[in-house]
């Protein structure tokens, strides 16, 4: 059975969504299939007893100018730019996100001094090992203690996969602003603490729906 469509594009999330817009924009007979009642995937909001929750992240932010032109063109006026203020809750207590480097030093003295000294360990002492999927990836940089508190269940309870069935590149791209991993990554004892003494954040800004 032949179809009129030129694509048909499974899930309506923004992936989705800028791709049939897009296509739709140059001529392009296009279908969407979502299985939910609304469009947006993560990017979906919902009432409820007055309040708007954001399903998952509503912030946008590109250095590529025709991305951020797309935004601006598809929002319109119903755009606002707030900066950022990101942060995980984790044993009792907010942490910065991205990750500041002194973090393994402030967690529960337990939790502290292992993971320290496996983070130390591994920068110092020991050579990256092979990564391909997001287990190695994240014990190989950040040790077994802070992988298995930290990272192992959120991430497997976000994604709905186990953490050795998840490819490296959701580690490498979600880890890509924490300080941790691309700014200290192969340096020495001297450069940890001198990047914990001086590090500052870098300022964001994003685009917002307002509407």
């Amino acid at each position: 059975m032949e179809s009129d469509y030129f694509a048909v594009i499974v899930g309506a999330g923004i992936t989705g969504c800028v791709a049939g817009y897009e296509l739709a924009k140059k001529g392009r007979k296009v279908i969407i299939l979502e299985q939910e009642s609304e469009v947006g995937g993560l990017s979906r909001s919902f009432r409820y007893n007055g309040f708007s929750f954001d399903i998952g992240p509503h912030r946008f932010f590109s250095h590529k100018p025709q991305v951020n032109g797309l935004i601006q063109d598809v929002l319109g006026e119903g755009v606002e730019m707030i900066s950022r203020n990101s942060s995980v809750y984790f044993m009792n207590r907010y942490y910065s996100w991205p990750l500041r480097p002194w973090v393994p030093f402030f967690l529960p003295l337990r939790v502290s001094a292992r993971s320290c000294l496996e983070v130390i360990k591994m920068i110092v002492c020991s050579p990256r090992l092979k990564a391909d999927n997001f287990e190695d990836y994240i014990r190989s940089r950040y040790g077994p203690t802070l992988y298995n508190v930290f990272f192992k269940e959120y991430t497997e309870k976000f994604l709905g996969l186990p953490a050795d069935q998840t490819h490296s590149d959701w580690a490498r791209e979600g880890m890509k602003r924490t300080i941790i991993d691309e700014r200290m990554g192969a340096r020495n004892l001297f450069d940890i603490i001198r990047m914990m003494l001086l590090f500052r954040p870098i300022p964001t800004r994003f685009h917002y729906p307002s509407g």
